[in-house]
């Protein structure tokens, strides 16, 4: 008897509180707790993995994943069930997709719905009785005697209520949410590539077989003397979702020096393989993590690039994501970009306003300064970009900004065009090298020459200003096969 004398709640905390957690221990003491409490059962192992910060992360990670429970949970707030007194003001802050609906003697005055929330858990769009409303003040009328029944304030991110009259109820039900229906555990793998111990992009290189493709990344530190540890990861995440195989990239770069930017890096590249197909609800639940964690430093973030690989209908698509000055880009076989992602910088605002030229931004002073992040003292935010369709042939590029300071994406193609996958890493670790090795000397004997403006390039005949930073490039190289003929590989191999 593995738990002797002690109730299933406590075997359960007990489990989930080890620094190494045994996942079979977890099992059978969630299912204790399970057979106790067969109608609770959701709601009890929830409550007991937010009690206290002992709880482990991957512990959680676990426990919800092989119960299935997560996203499962339909539920009225308390808060929400109850009679109004006369001239009482409250506020709350519904979920996305709750329908609050406001009563008067068993009939309903009022349904607001709070349809979208942004990442800063802001409101984007919100019904009033089915119909979309930009108002911040609803007022919610008596048809049969002029005034007020009740008021209701939209904040931007809570909802303030004032009852102007007796007999007023209000209710509110929350959705059951599904965002990772049937992920199986043992048909999902995870690869997060952190380039420990590499001194090249070359040495790091790891390669991944997949349904729609082969994929071939690797992170390093790079040359930065300020930089003793790798703060870029690669993400690779391929999962069978409804019977199907999807697969999740991203090009992660920790921000903050030595502020914990690679912890950041990690935290965010967790949160996406628990909801993959909600990148945005993943950066929100990162993003307070990292502020309210362990991790309470100004500057400790990540910026993030990727996409979802995905079938639909019979084709294939890439729907891909972005924020900050990391990114992504999609070449055909004839090296025409199909689609890109688009920076998030001080001076790609600055480009946009016509103040300057786009070859200008590539050697400005402020082109390491960012407009969106996740995690640090400023607003999170991430883009989404529609869905485009992929073809055999296809190359999708993701990079950090260790690889686009110093290189353009139109420099980087020439320089791999034609080339395997493992050639065109080399290549881009052997000139990226380079440029940090050299990145003083390249930027002295350029002024000497008469400047970045009057040359049009840089000494070393490049057009960016060479960085130092650490740096993460991934290459997925699309080869899609007809549907019955489709094998689904999970096979990570060193170079």
């Amino acid at each position: 008897m593995p738990f002797r004398n002690k109730t299933p709640e406590e075997q359960f905390e007990k489990a989930i509180g080890k620094k190494q957690p045994d996942p079979e221990k977890i099992l059978a003491a969630a299912k204790a707790v399970q057979e106790k409490l067969p109608d609770g059962f959701e709601k009890e192992i929830l409550a007991l993995m937010d009690k206290g910060k002992k709880i482990q992360e991957e512990a959680r990670l676990k426990i919800e994943e092989a119960l299935g429970i997560t996203y499962e949970a339909t539920y009225e707030p308390e808060s929400f069930q109850r009679a109004i007194e006369k001239h009482q003001s409250f506020s709350f802050s519904p979920v996305a997709g709750e329908e609050i609906i406001f009563s008067q003697n068993n009939q309903a005055i009022a349904t607001i719905k709070v349809d979208e929330i942004d990442l800063n858990g802001r409101f984007e769009k919100i019904t009033v009785d089915g119909e979309t409303s930009n108002q911040t003040t609803i007022f919610v009328e008596n048809s049969d005697d002029p005034g007020n029944i009740l008021i209701i304030q939209n904040t931007g991110s809570r909802l303030e209520v004032r009852v102007f009259e007796d007999g007023v109820t209000i209710s509110g039900k929350q959705p059951a949410r599904k965002e990772i229906p049937n992920i199986s555990l043992e048909e999902k793998k995870i690869r997060l590539l952190d380039g420990e111990g590499a001194q090249s992009l070359f040495e790091a290189l790891e390669t991944q077989e997949t349904a729609f493709g082969k994929i071939t990344a690797a992170t390093d530190i790079g040359i930065d003397p300020k930089k003793p540890k790798s703060e870029d990861r690669i993400l690779i995440y391929t999962y069978n979702l409804d019977g199907e195989e999807e697969v999740l990239i991203a090009a992660v770069d920790g921000i903050g020096g030595n502020e914990d930017g690679d912890k950041a890096a990690e935290i965010i590249s967790r949160e996406l393989t628990r909801r993959p197909r909600s990148i945005k609800e993943s950066c929100m639940k990162a993003d307070k993590k990292i502020k309210a964690g362990d991790l309470c430093y100004e500057r400790a973030g990540a910026c993030l690039a990727g996409g979802r690989v995905f079938e639909q209908d019979s084709k294939t698509y890439f729907e891909g994501f972005s924020n900050g000055n990391t990114g992504w880009e999609i070449r055909n076989a004839n090296g025409e970009i199909k689609a890109k992602s688009e920076e998030q910088s001080q001076v790609e605002f600055l480009v946009t306003e016509g103040k300057i030229t786009p070859d200008e931004a590539l050697y400005h002073e402020q082109r390491n300064i960012i407009s969106s992040k996740i995690g640090g003292s400023s607003a999170a935010s991430i883009t989404k970009y529609p869905p485009v369709e992929l073809e055999s042939g296809d190359r999708i590029l993701a990079w950090s900004d260790g690889i686009r300071n110093n290189l353009t994406s139109d420099e980087t193609w020439e320089l791999i065009e034609g080339k395997s996958a493992k050639e065109a890493m080399q290549i881009i670790s052997k000139e990226t090298d380079a440029r940090m090795k050299n990145c003083e000397h390249i930027k002295t004997n350029t002024a000497n020459q008469g400047g970045r403006e009057k040359m049009g390039e840089y000494s070393d005949g490049y057009k960016s200003e060479p960085t130092c930073d650490n740096r993460a490039f991934a290459i997925y190289d699309i080869a899609l096969q007809p549907k019955d003929s489709c094998k689904t590989i999970y096979k990570i191999t060193p170079a």
